[in-house]
Order: C-alpha cells, then sequence, then structure tokens
C-alpha cells in the first residue's frame, strides 16, 4: 500500500488590503485543501503570511526550514499559485526551491504550473 504524502501548505499575501479583498487567505487554503484531499495529501501544517516579500529574508523560509527538519516527516510543499511563493524573482525561487529539493520535498501549486521533472538543459 502506497505510503500517503505529508504536506506543509503556505498562504501568502502581499498586502492587508489583498488578504481582505479577492485572494484571501480562507478562499487560498480552501482551494489548498481541496486539492490536497483530491490527491489524497494530509497537510499536516499550514503556514500563512500576510506581508510583503520586500524583506532581507524571504517569508517562506520559515515553511521551508520546517519541511528541511527531517522530524517532521514533510514530502511535500502547497502553494496556490507560483507568484504565492516569492515574487522575488527567480533567485529567490531558485534558492528556496533548491533547498526543498535537497530535503526531498516537491514543491507543487493547485494549478500544476510547477514541475517535478528534472530537466538537462546542457
Amino acid at each position: 500500500m502506497k505510503r500517503r504524502n505529508n504536506a506543509v501548505a503556505a498562504i501568502r499575501v502581499s498586502s492587508t488590503k489583498q488578504g481582505t479583498e479577492g485572494d484571501s487567505p480562507e478562499a487560498q487554503k480552501e482551494q489548498i485543501e481541496r486539492f490536497a484531499l483530491g490527491k489524497d495529501i494530509h497537510i499536516k501544517k499550514f503556514f500563512v503570511f500576510m506581508e510583503s516579500a520586500s524583506k532581507e529574508q524571504q517569508p517562506m523560509q520559515e515553511a521551508v526550514d520546517y519541511c528541511k527538519d527531517p522530524k517532521n516527516g514533510i514530502d511535500l510543499f502547497i502553494i496556490k499559485s507560483i507568484d504565492r511563493f516569492t515574487r522575488g524573482g527567480s533567485l529567490s525561487y531558485d534558492l528556496l526551491k533548491s533547498q526543498l529539493e535537497k530535503a526531498n520535498v516537491g514543491l507543487v501549486d493547485i494549478y500544476g504550473i510547477i514541475s517535478g521533472d528534472k530537466v538537462n538543459t546542457l
């Protein structure tokens, strides 16, 4: 029998206004829960960030650090969409994603945009 994947889910809104209009934390949580249910994924922990990514440290670093700790048993990191992960550009994205890869944690979005496929670009 296949083991059920454990996940963390991260919810981020860039501003208080965005958090109360449209893409609210509650709406993101509901969408992520529906996605996880459809794929038989157990969400062990939700992280909610109501802040901008313009700080020195990316807001998602806290959630990534949780995933990196083997005692937490995390297989997947779920976000609504790639723009909810970081707005810091490709450098920030690559830094956070590579930390997850080293911990054998897959990054997935509910739309299937982020691919887990390894591509040799040489």
